[in-house]
């Protein structure tokens, strides 16, 4: 899919919500970005600023048909307009939070997906769909298992597999209690009693960045 086809598509999705009132009335500015394989959002000076990457589809199967690159394109840019609703437009001020705190911003992002992604999907009646545009991941750690959980949208048939893993239960306890937050800094405090009961979170994240996992890449 080239370039000028994702703005016009994107364009119509974003134009359909605004009709249907989905979103806030709000300044929003969207661009295609080459060279960037996820998508991400910002609040500066009362505007809405969401970028969507070119190599979106990098995860896709080759061959992967249009309506489907469609469906990704539009699950991107839904995920980013759930985070203009639901998250804290002064990042700069949750960024300095989470310094205090000793949270790394990677670790936050997942926790706040996890969050925003669940009232959108209450909003819209609709699943972000996001296992068929690239394999869940083997879980091996608590934050590999938390990032499953996510992509797979607490999918039952999904978690299965797990159901007698007591460690993914510890860790489904803790997405839970994430989607049930009012707001980003409720998540903040979820986020210090997961790093008590799992302190090599940070061992962790490290190895989720060296295989370079797309929720990485939209936290920087």
């Amino acid at each position: 899919m080239l370039a000028h086809e994702m703005r016009d598509a994107l364009k119509k999705s974003y134009i359909k919500m605004q009709v249907e009132q989905l979103l806030p009335a709000e300044v929003y500015e969207i661009y295609v970005k080459p060279d960037f394989n996820t998508a991400a959002w910002h609040f500066h000076k009362g505007v809405h600023k969401i970028i969507v990457g070119e190599d979106i589809f990098v995860n896709l199967e080759s061959g992967a048909s249009k309506e489907l690159k469609l469906q990704c394109l539009n699950s991107y840019l839904t995920h980013e307009l759930a985070h203009s609703i639901w998250t804290y437009k002064d990042l700069k001020a949750i960024s300095g939070m989470l310094k205090f705190e000793k949270i790394p911003f990677m670790l936050f992002n997942l926790f706040e997906d996890a969050r925003i992604e669940e009232k959108m999907r209450l909003h819209l009646r609709r699943l972000f769909k996001w296992k068929e545009f690239e394999a869940l991941p083997t879980a091996t750690n608590p934050l590999e298992m938390l990032f499953y959980i996510v992509q797979c949208e607490h999918s039952k048939s999904d978690m299965s597999i797990y159901k007698s893993d007591e460690l993914f239960m510890k860790v489904y306890a803790f997405y839970r209690r994430t989607v049930k937050c009012i707001d980003s800094f409720d998540v903040v405090d979820v986020i210090k009693e997961w790093l008590e009961v799992f302190p090599l979170t940070n061992k962790y994240i490290e190895d989720m960045q060296y295989i370079e996992y797309l929720f990485l890449n939209e936290a920087k």
